[in-house]
């Protein structure tokens, strides 16, 4: 056996004893390509008496575009042209589907739809090795068990591009948007489509049917964007990153002269949000939203309905704005810090939602309605903790006005002024922990 390629890698192809000792006589580069292609086309080479291992190299040589015009012949013409070792150019333009058409076919093991199904599966494989994304093809055949369609090819075309990275300001051209059943169904999906999921549950999310732009890594920079076009009709956008969702400097997304549009920025491992980040929609509703922790420091956040925030885990705000002409709605599944947040004098509502909530230099627009919400809730039917003094197993699951924490100016540091300056903030529990 050579190094070239395992038994593993061998046993989907159900070869028998003379053709795995025929298939180790190749080189071990066209062993290891081997395996990377179709089970059909594989079959195909091995079945073939004439094929030695200098024509297997001669094969492998040529480009997956030529490849597919070669194994359209019927196996005496393959061997004649590649002991000829044709130039692949003449292959490209002397093997038209016309020509090829026209050749014998008597010994072709499949007909001309199968050959045309492979020959979209070697072009995938191309598209796959350009991208980097070879894992794509094995994670999708492990699925289909080697029974590839036309299903199984778009579900891997469209694998490969929600695994790519994406920095907006260079790669604006190549964006792609999906539609939702297309991308949130895609295995290679599943960390965002799951938080997406949540995100529905938690109503902070951009509709049922959003357009979706996935990616690995996505690097939004600073730079004003018009997804008018990738919206098209649709009422949501999705911008989805499975590993890492970048977000720095002064950016403005919107789209043309809608404002009931929804947008939502998630990330089903991290989300970096750069010190000084200026992030403005001139949508209806932003949701920015992570499975890991978030930190937002020294930002600001504008969106002309709603500002919402979604953690999986811990969310922590050190002197941050955030602009809204209805409602403010912060959650997360954890810890909830608060050191600085500035909200517009004129907001309605604002929500914040964890197991622990810990505010300090936070003061509450006197005409916003105030909900916080904990795991244990309210003291006494009313009351958060107050004072940097309250240990950490008094704090855990309850509100903490740890320090400078007031409303329309006026400070609320004991019970006797939060029932004076309090009486737009509510402490409930959360219904859905």
């Amino acid at each position: 056996k050579k190094a070239g390629a395992s038994a593993s890698q061998l046993a989907r192809f159900g070869m028998n004893e003379s053709e795995l000792e025929k298939f180790y006589t190749f080189s071990d580069s066209v062993q290891a390509a081997m395996t990377k292609e179709p089970k059909a086309v594989v079959r195909r080479l091995m079945e073939m008496e004439e094929l030695t291992p200098g024509l297997a190299d001669t094969f492998m040589s040529y480009s997956i575009r030529a490849r597919g015009r070669i194994l359209a012949l019927d196996d005496t013409m393959l061997i004649s042209l590649l002991e000829d070792q044709v130039d692949e150019q003449i292959i490209l333009d002397a093997l038209s589907t016309g020509n090829i058409q026209n050749a014998s076919i008597e010994n072709l093991p499949e007909p001309i739809q199968t050959s045309e199904l492979e020959q979209e599966i070697l072009l995938l494989g191309d598209k796959l090795k350009e991208s980097g994304n070879l894992k794509v093809f094995d994670k999708v055949e492990e699925l289909n068990g080697g029974d590839w369609n036309n299903e199984w090819i778009s579900i891997a075309e469209i694998g490969n591009e929600l695994s790519k990275d994406y920095y907006f300001l260079s790669d604006w051209n190549l964006l792609q948007g999906f539609e939702a059943s297309q991308a949130l169904n895609n295995p290679f999906f599943e960390e965002v489509s799951s938080l997406y999921d949540q995100l529905m549950l938690d109503a902070m999310d951009a509709g049922m049917n959003p357009t979706v732009l996935g990616g690995r890594l996505i690097e939004i920079g600073p730079n004003s964007y018009d997804f008018s076009k990738m919206l098209g009709d649709k009422m949501g956008l999705l911008i989805g990153a499975t590993d890492i969702l970048t977000l720095r400097g002064e950016l403005e997304i919107g789209a043309g002269s809608s404002n009931g549009d929804k947008i939502a920025l998630i990330s089903g491992g991290s989300i970096e949000v750069t010190a000084g980040t200026n992030l403005k929609s001139t949508l209806s509703d932003m949701i920015v939203s992570a499975r890991e922790d978030v930190l937002l420091r020294d930002a600001t956040l504008e969106s002309v309905r709603e500002v919402a925030v979604r953690s999986l885990r811990d969310l922590q705000i050190n002197q941050v704005t955030m602009n809204a002409s209805d409602r403010v709605h912060l959650r997360t599944s954890r810890n909830l810090d608060v050191d600085g947040l500035q909200l517009s004098q004129s907001l309605p509502s604002l929500i914040m939602e964890a197991t622990t909530i810990r505010l300090s230099n936070v003061d509450f627009p006197s005409a916003t309605s105030v909900q916080l919400n904990s795991l244990k809730g309210p003291i006494d039917g009313r009351y958060p903790n107050f004072g940097s003094g309250i240990s950490l197993e008094q704090q855990l699951g309850r509100v903490n006005f740890i320090e400078k924490v007031s409303s329309g100016g006026n400070l609320m540091n004991n019970r006797t002024t939060f029932d004076q300056f309090g009486t737009n903030i509510s402490i409930g529990k959360l219904a859905n922990p």
